[in-house]
C-alpha cells in the first residue's frame, strides 16, 4: 500500500501500527480486519531515531528531548504519558522496553525512563 509519507520507523503490537517519520511525525493504523486503517497523526517535537510499541503504550528515543511515553490506548487519540529529558544526548540511541522500564543507550552514556 502507499503511504504517501517517507516513513523510516515502525513499531508495532496487536493492532496497531505507529509508523514515524525522522523528523518526528507520526502516523497511527489499526487493523480493521485485513485493511490497515489510518487512526491519527501525532506530532512530536523532535527527531525520532528509536520507538516501540509495547501494549498500550508507544516509548520513543529521541536525539534532544530523551525518552518520551505516548498512551495510544485509542489510536485515534494518542496522548502523551510522561517524558523524560536527557540533556547532551546524540542521535546513537538504541531502545529496549522490559518490565515497565524503558532503557536507552545514547553513545557512551546508558538512560533509564520508568
Amino acid at each position: 500500500i502507499s503511504l504517501g509519507r517517507d516513513y523510516s520507523i515502525l513499531a508495532a503490537d496487536r493492532d496497531v501500527v505507529a509508523l514515524a517519520t525522522r523528523d518526528g511525525e507520526i502516523s497511527f493504523f489499526q487493523f480493521d480486519g485485513s485493511e490497515l486503517a489510518w487512526r491519527a497523526n501525532y506530532a512530536s517535537p523532535d527527531s525520532i531515531v528509536a520507538m516501540k510499541l509495547v501494549g498500550d503504550v508507544l516509548c520513543l528515543a529521541q536525539v534532544y528531548v530523551g525518552v518520551r511515553l505516548v498512551d495510544v490506548s485509542d489510536p485515534s487519540r494518542p496522548r502523551l504519558l510522561r517524558r523524560e529529558s536527557f540533556p547532551e544526548t546524540s542521535p546513537d540511541h538504541d531502545l529496549v522496553v522490559r518490565d515497565k522500564l524503558a532503557w536507552v543507550t545514547d553513545g557512551d552514556r546508558g538512560r533509564v525512563a520508568t
